[in-house]
């Protein structure tokens, strides 16, 4: 079994720690980093470069906050529950941006969903993951039920590795963890609303040059898969 405390990033905000960081100021970094990078218009999409800059320097300004190492090492002794096979530790939250560190086990993995409308990054503080990143094949399949996805990325990442997404790239995505645990530090700019969230699962057995049929169910709706999915 991989010894989990090999290469552990202690350096990551919370929700217990939610009223103190607040005192010290992290909620007005993270809003002073957000108005800086100027504010976004509903569905404008500025790239995978800015989502990334964005999240790189919102991190390097919260990393050595005592608050943020508690968080990580909370990350590291959290344990699945039956009704909670994911651990998400909300740091902050504002108008435009949620921050959080969410946690995954082996065998639990989280299947595809997407995060509509939204740019987001996550940086991994430990563990190993397989994770997939898919597009639609076209504009016209936003909205159905019935949906060809093209796999766009196919790649394990592994601490210090960053992901993006934007509303029109990547934005769909799923994790299959290789590791005990695997923990990331998660920025999503301009969160989107639940009920506007997806599911994804394989309708077509084939998997034609990375496209495939599959079908969307709304995570809000009368369908869900067994285990929940938090909020990342």
């Amino acid at each position: 079994m991989d010894d989990e405390r090999t290469n552990f990033d202690s350096r990551a905000v919370s929700g217990p720690n939610a009223v103190c960081l607040a005192e010290v100021g992290l909620s007005e970094v993270v809003e002073a980093v957000s108005v800086s990078d100027a504010p976004l218009g509903d569905g404008e999409d500025r790239g995978l470069p800015f989502i990334r800059a964005f999240a790189v320097r919102l991190h390097d300004d919260i990393r050595d906050h005592s608050g943020y190492r508690e968080a990580c090492e909370r990350a590291h002794v959290c344990r699945p529950q039956r009704d909670k096979p994911r651990h998400y530790q909300l740091l902050a939250e504002t108008a435009q941006v949620r921050v959080g560190i969410l946690t995954l086990f082996r065998f639990s993995p989280i299947c595809m969903h997407d995060h509509k409308g939204s740019h987001g990054a996550q940086l991994v503080l430990h563990g190993r993951s397989r994770m997939r990143q898919y597009d639609y094949v076209s504009d016209d399949e936003r909205e159905r039920r019935l949906v060809m996805l093209e796999r766009r990325a196919d790649r394990v990442i592994d601490k210090g590795d960053w992901v993006c997404h934007t509303p029109n790239q990547l934005n769909i995505h799923e994790f299959d963890v290789l590791s005990p645990r695997f923990v990331l530090f998660s920025v999503v700019f301009r969160p989107p609303a639940e009920s506007s969230r997806s599911w994804f699962f394989s309708t077509d057995p084939f998997d034609s040059n990375g496209k495939r049929l599959y079908t969307r169910v709304k995570i809000g709706g009368p369908k869900r898969p067994s285990a929940p999915m938090e909020q990342p």
